[in-house]
């Protein structure tokens, strides 16, 4: 059982407490940390075990806290980073890791450099479905990939006050992208690698203070191509296609993989299903646990957590070179 302290105790940082303490034999929190310290924070915090303190660099000193979770504005994260790998602390840290490659090149050299963990909590590759879906691409089922398609959507930005950090341009450049594009960006490094290219558009039609929907097409290092949607103005999305010489696979939602080769037709065929694709459910995955619990894994050192440093680091650089690219209205390259 390794011990963590939680960094920020909004939304967010509420929900992953609630997803990982008393339910999880791997790792557990003992402390936590926010500006406020509002009545709300210490109450939730009570009521889940464990004190709150206003200094992050208190926390950093504790020789009982092994760990470090940060939930904390995007604008932050590199800086705090930093200063947990240097006080030797392992670090969680929601996404989006850092606003751009190089603060993120700096971040995973001083946790490497200081013997610790990262982990960037994209939770999206824990789902069952997407783990299938990658095999796929990996065992060569679907062939040599050709094209990935991927669109995360949802109505969140309806709802957000005015004036909030998370629709601030300058902590979410391109608005749904901070907190669902980029999911699935990442999902797509996880099946095809870095993104070499992006030429991107970001606009508002509906939403005032920030955008409502972004596009990009992408071009992958192994000559992959790629398109992702993301709008922050409708109902719930989220698609991952890829397609190969062999056949496509697609995940519609989180837990429905489906799946169509070339043997299966042209479409007039019911070889293996309506129209001959080939569709499996899967079981709803608490993919906030499963993340912690492999965090904890890569710690004790059972085994790596499943995101490589380039693939933690090719995120936030294809999303500096979108917002240039948005701005220049040209491709450009990452």
């Amino acid at each position: 059982m390794i011990n963590a302290a939680i960094i920020g105790l909004g939304r967010w940082g509420q929900i992953l407490v609630n997803s990982v303490q008393g339910k999880s034999d791997k790792i557990k929190i003992i402390a936590g940390r926010t500006e406020t310290l509002s009545d709300n924070a210490k109450a939730f915090a009570g009521s889940h075990g464990f004190p709150l303190t206003a200094s992050y660099n208190d926390l950093l000193q504790r020789s009982d806290i092994d760990a470090v979770i940060l939930v904390t504005p995007h604008s932050t994260h590199a800086e705090q980073v930093q200063q947990a790998a240097a006080a030797g602390k392992h670090v969680f840290c929601e996404k989006p890791f850092t606003l751009n490659k190089a603060t993120a090149e700096d971040s995973v050299k001083a946790c490497r450099d200081a013997g610790i963990v990262l982990a960037v909590a994209h939770n999206r590759r824990f789902y069952p479905a997407y783990q299938e879906l990658q095999e796929l691409v990996r065992s060569g089922a679907l062939g040599e990939i050709l094209h990935i398609e991927g669109n995360h959507s949802g109505f969140g930005g309806l709802n957000r006050k005015k004036g909030a950090w998370r629709v601030d341009p300058s902590e979410s450049p391109m608005g749904a992208m901070a907190g669902k594009g980029l999911h699935a960006i990442d999902a797509m490094i996880g099946l095809a690698g870095p993104i070499k290219q992006v030429n991107a558009i970001s606009t508002h039609k509906v939403l005032d203070d920030c955008d409502d929907t972004t596009a990009m097409l992408l071009q992958f290092g192994a000559g992959t191509s790629g398109y992702l949607g993301t709008m922050d103005a409708t109902a719930f999305m989220w698609r991952l296609a890829v397609f190969g010489t062999k056949g496509w696979a697609e995940l519609r939602n989180h837990h429905r993989l489906v799946r169509r080769t070339i043997e299966d037709g042209n479409g007039e065929s019911d070889k293996s299903g309506e129209d001959g694709e080939t569709v499996k459910n899967y079981d709803v995955a608490d993919t906030l646990l499963l993340e912690f619990d492999a965090f904890a894994d890569a710690v004790t050192g059972v085994a790596p957590y499943p995101m490589t440093d380039e693939e933690m680091i090719a995120t936030p650089a294809l999303w500096e070179a979108a917002v240039r690219s948005a701005k220049l209205g040209q491709a450009v390259d990452v």
